[in-house]
Parts: structure tokens; C-alpha cells; sequence
């Protein structure tokens, strides 16, 4: 049995760990953790399992959430450019939701503590996801909507019955 050498010489140096690259979809560990906490705790009500395994899960969930969160911070002050790339992908910018569900299901955990805090977290969660929506598709306008529906109409897979009767009342008709 021989031993091979590995020659390290010509090799790039390592590099340097920085807060850039810190990736948004860690803040999906948060809903996670913070919803095995939740199912916890109904496991507690309905079983009788010991409580308090849940809540160190859910108050860990809040640490890692609070963590993560601080240094998201930090990248978007730092590096810009970064953040504006991961918001841009097409797969990593969906990730940036799960910021706002992490606080949702946070906001449940800790209304058994705080009922203020809860809601505070909530309506911060929901003008976050409102935000996105926003940010991700634009408002919503009649036009815009008439001009969606029009076209739609017109595609033979909404053709049956069930799509006229949602079909909003200001949408222009194609054809007859």
C-alpha cells in the first residue's frame, strides 16, 4: 500500500470567509424549527408530551432567527451589490420570502408570552410579504388585470364554466 503526497504548493490560497456569503434561504431553518416547536406544543395538548422540550426549540428558533437576521443586516450594509444579486436570481429570490414566514410562525410561538409582541411581529411579517408581493409583481391595476383576463379568455383551457364565474366584471371579452 503506497501513500500519495499531495502537493500544496501550487495551489490558490484559501479564501478569506466573509459576511457575503451569508445566503438568504438559511432563514428557512427558522421556519423549521420554529414550526417543530409549534407541533410541539400541540403534541403537548394532545398527547401529553413534556412542554418544555418545545419551547427551548421555539426560543431557539427566535435566536437563530434574531442571529441570521442581524447579519443579513450587515451584508446588505456591506455588500450591496450582493444582496442585489441573490434578489435578482431567479431561484435565490424566492428564498427571500421565507424571511417573512420565519416571522410569521414566529409570531405564533411567542404569543403564548407576549400577546403585543405577537401582533407587532405579525403586522411586520405581513407588510413584509405584502412588500414582496408588491416588489416581485407590481400592484395590481384594472387595466392590467383586464388585458390578464382578455388573454386568458381567449386560451382554450379557460374556456369552461367555471372560469366565467370569477372572471372580474370590467374584463374585455374576445370573440364571442
Amino acid at each position: 500500500m503506497t501513500v500519495q503526497s499531495m502537493d500544496l504548493s501550487n495551489s490558490t490560497p484559501l479564501t478569506r470567509r466573509s459576511i457575503s456569503q451569508l445566503p438568504i434561504n438559511l432563514f428557512a431553518s427558522v421556519m423549521g424549527i420554529t414550526g417543530l416547536s409549534l407541533a410541539w406544543r400541540e403534541a403537548t395538548r394532545t398527547i401529553g408530551l413534556p412542554a418544555l422540550p418545545g419551547e427551548y426549540v421555539g426560543w431557539l428558533g427566535t435566536s437563530i432567527f434574531l442571529s441570521l437576521a442581524l447579519g443579513y443586516a450587515f451584508k446588505w450594509h456591506r455588500h450591496p451589490a450582493t444582496v442585489a444579486a441573490e434578489f435578482a436570481h431567479p431561484v435565490q429570490s424566492n428564498f427571500f420570502a421565507t424571511v417573512a414566514i420565519g416571522l410569521l410562525l414566529q409570531s405564533a410561538f411567542l404569543n403564548r408570552y407576549s400577546p403585543l409582541l405577537s401582533e407587532v411581529v405579525w403586522t411586520a411579517a405581513s407588510a413584509l410579504t405584502f412588500a414582496r408581493l408588491c416588489r416581485r409583481q407590481g400592484l395590481p391595476r384594472p387595466a392590467t388585470v383586464a388585458r390578464y383576463d382578455a388573454a386568458a379568455a381567449a386560451h382554450p383551457r379557460c374556456r369552461h364554466s367555471g372560469y366565467r364565474r370569477y372572471r372580474p366584471r370590467h374584463a374585455v371579452r374576445l370573440g364571442t
